[in-house]
């Protein structure tokens, strides 16, 4: 980008908008908390998850138990969340 501005390019299109950036997909949540009770165990697994139900509501609600026994750690025989 500090290319195209030093060449005086006023409109550039490259798919580095604020949804990809901030996970604003709904459907980024399961693997980005899979991701993350990987890398940094349950407890952020939890707190990763509190957080995307607050900030999605129910959308999220609703894509995280779509992908429940594939992202959550410990029983996944019933979903964990819902």
């Amino acid at each position: 980008m500090r290319l195209a501005r030093e060449r005086g390019v006023t409109v550039l299109l490259d798919g580095q908008g604020g949804d990809e950036v901030l996970g604003g997909y709904y459907s980024y949540w399961p693997h980005y908390l899979r991701q993350l009770r990987q890398q940094k165990g349950s407890a952020a697994f939890w707190r990763g998850t509190w957080d995307a139900v607050r900030v999605g509501g129910q959308p999220t609600i609703d894509v995280l138990y779509q992908h429940a026994p594939s992202s959550c750690p410990g029983d996944c025989s019933r979903p964990c969340v819902r």
